[in-house]
C-alpha cells in the first residue's frame, strides 16, 4: 500500500494580503487590512474552467486556477490597489461571486488583465483585440511578466539574460 504525502503549503506575502497555495487543492487569500480570507478550489471539472485554462496555455486547470489567485494579488500591488478586487469581493461577497450576476467593470477589467497575463506567459501572445496589457505595462510588460513568472514557478531556473 503507497501513501501519498501531501505537498507543503506555498505561503507568498504581498502588501495587502498572503496567499497560501495547498498543492492540488486550494488557494487561500488572507486580506491584512481586516483578516477576511477567500478559499478559491479551482473547478477543474467545470467545462468552462477547463476551456478558460486551456485559452490562457495552461494543460492542467489546476495549474491555472492556483496561479490565477497568485497572479490577483501580484497585479493588485503592482497597480498599488488597495488590494484584488475581484478576490476581495469573493472574500466578502461569496454569494455573488457563485451566482451568475455580472461582474462590476473594475472586477471584469481586473479578470481580464490576469487571464491574458497568464495567457502571455504560457504563450507570449498579448490580449491584442483589446490591448488592455499594453495599456497597463506598457513597453514594461516582458520585464514584469519575467518577474511575475519567476514568482509564480521559482523552481525553474533562468539563465541570465535569456529572457
Amino acid at each position: 500500500m503507497t501513501m501519498t504525502i501531501p505537498s507543503p503549503t506555498r505561503t507568498i506575502e504581498f502588501r495587502s494580503c498572503t496567499v497560501q497555495i495547498v498543492p492540488e487543492i486550494k488557494a487561500i487569500t488572507t486580506f491584512k487590512e481586516d483578516q477576511s480570507v477567500s478559499e478559491f478550489y479551482p473547478p477543474v471539472h467545470d467545462m468552462q474552467f477547463v476551456a478558460a485554462a486551456h485559452y490562457a496555455g495552461y494543460a492542467d486547470p489546476m495549474q491555472h486556477g492556483l496561479e490565477h489567485d497568485i497572479v490577483h494579488a501580484w497585479l493588485a500591488d503592482y497597480m498599488e490597489w488597495p488590494h484584488s478586487w475581484s478576490v476581495w469581493s469573493a472574500a466578502h461577497h461569496p454569494q455573488i461571486s457563485t451566482s451568475n450576476k455580472p461582474w462590476s467593470q473594475r472586477v471584469a477589467t481586473e479578470e481580464h488583465i490576469v487571464v491574458h497575463l497568464q495567457r502571455f506567459i504560457n504563450t507570449g501572445r498579448k490580449d491584442d483585440e483589446v490591448g488592455e496589457l499594453d495599456h497597463v505595462f506598457s513597453e514594461d510588460l516582458r520585464y514584469q511578466a519575467y518577474g511575475l513568472l519567476k514568482l509564480l514557478r521559482p523552481w525553474v531556473y533562468f539563465p541570465p539574460g535569456s529572457i
